[in-house]
């Protein structure tokens, strides 16, 4: 049975993670060589100097919508068993095939922590919008915050009610700090 192509891009993001984990000197394994889709955690990494270990998680996405964090948010903004286990790494790709490139943001896992419970807070309760929100939505994280940018005050066109702004809480660009694996 032939593999549907978005499992096979999140098995490429996966495993590109670990070469780069591998190129900086670190041990890495994906569990889901061996578990399938393991809950909250695609990658084990070891830092083979002082034997700490680290559960990684890999999101792959081309960035051009907000990559799904696999939490669902009640319309008040309460994330149903939201539970982090290690740092995460972003992954956005383009391109096809032997022509994909590949950029990598890592956060800490306080940082993704921090940045899922403040950007959901946002979207749910500071974000005019045309229409009520399920008690069922699935939680992001847009490309321009792992970036470290936030969201302007901007007027609403149909309510001429401005949005909040969102202050992003990561104050850095993520892109390439594999030493946020560590943290």
């Amino acid at each position: 049975m032939a593999r549907n192509s978005n499992v096979r891009i999140s098995d490429i993001g996966e495993n590109m993670v670990v070469v780069k984990l591998m190129q900086n000197g670190w041990d890495a394994f994906n569990v889901n060589q061996i578990f399938n889709n393991y809950k909250s955690i695609d990658i084990v990494c070891v830092n083979p100097d002082d034997g700490r270990m680290q559960l990684v998680q890999v999101k792959t996405g081309t960035g051009k919508n907000a990559f799904p964090t696999g939490f669902i948010s009640d319309n008040k903004g309460n994330i149903k068993d939201f539970e982090i286990r290690g740092p995460w790494v972003f992954v956005v790709y383009s391109g096809e095939g032997v022509n994909m490139s590949f950029k990598f943001y890592i956060l800490s896992k306080s940082e993704v922590e921090e940045l899922i419970r403040t950007s959901n807070n946002w979207y749910m309760n500071e974000y005019v919008r045309d229409n009520e929100i399920s008690n069922q939505t699935p939680v992001g994280i847009k490309l321009k915050h792992l970036m470290g940018k936030g969201e302007d005050d901007t007027m609403h066109t149909t309510h001429k009610k401005k949005h909040a702004a969102y202050i992003n809480p990561l104050g850095h660009d993520a892109e390439n700090r594999w030493d946020k694996i560590w943290e």
